[in-house]
C-alpha cells in the first residue's frame, strides 16, 4: 500500500497520494485518491518600476502552464534578485505565492534610499560634503549613482577614503537603505 502511494507520489503530479484498499467477494479492490498539483495560470509582478514584466518574465524559470513548484519560485526569487543586481538596483522579494485561480504574484519591494550619514569629518564641515552629494529621500538605490556621489567627493582631494557602507534604513529596514 506504501510502495504505491510512493510511487504514484513520485510522478510529481499530486500534491496528495492516499490508497486504501477492500475485500471484496471478486477479490480486493484498490483505491487510489489524488488531489492534482496545482497549475501556473498567470504570472503577475507587483511594484517593479526598475525592470518591465518582459525582463522578469526572462529572468525567471516558471512559466504559464507549468506544476506549482515552491523550490522553483524560492529560485525564481533569487533571479529577480540577481536580475535587479546586474542593473545596480536592490530589491526585496517579500512575498510569491499562487492564489486559487492559479496567479503566481511576486511582490517587488524596490530599495530606496532612506538618508545618508557622515562619519569621519575631523577639519572639513559636513555642508562641504552634503553640497557634493545628490542623493534624494525616496530616491531608488542605484550603484552608479552611489560610485559618482564618491567620485565627486574624492575628487575635492580632501579626504584620505571615501567609503560607502549601505545599512538598512531606520524607518524601513526591509526597503530601504
Amino acid at each position: 500500500k506504501e510502495q504505491a502511494r510512493q510511487a504514484v507520489m513520485k510522478m510529481g503530479y499530486f500534491d496528495r497520494v492516499t490508497v486504501s484498499h477492500q475485500i471484496t467477494d471478486e477479490g480486493a479492490e484498490v483505491l487510489i485518491e489524488v488531489v492534482e498539483r496545482q497549475r501556473i495560470e498567470k504570472i503577475t509582478f507587483v511594484g517593479n518600476t526598475v525592470l518591465a514584466d518582459e525582463e522578469l518574465l526572462e529572468a525567471i524559470l516558471t512559466r504559464v502552464g507549468h506544476l506549482v513548484d515552491e523550490n522553483i519560485i524560492a529560485k525564481d526569487i533569487t533571479r529577480i534578485l540577481g536580475a535587479y543586481q546586474r542593473k545596480g538596483y536592490l530589491c526585496n522579494v517579500p512575498s510569491a505565492e499562487v492564489d486559487k485561480f492559479g496567479v503566481l504574484t511576486f511582490i517587488i519591494n524596490e530599495m530606496r534610499i532612506e538618508s545618508y550619514e557622515t562619519e569621519g569629518l575631523t577639519r572639513t564641515r559636513k555642508w562641504v560634503v552634503d553640497r557634493q552629494i545628490k542623493l534624494e529621500p525616496g530616491q531608488l538605490y542605484r550603484d552608479t549613482v552611489i560610485r559618482d556621489q564618491v567620485t565627486r567627493l574624492r575628487q575635492l582631494g580632501l579626504f584620505e577614503e571615501v567609503r560607502v557602507e549601505p545599512r538598512p534604513g531606520k524607518i524601513d529596514p526591509e526597503n530601504s537603505i
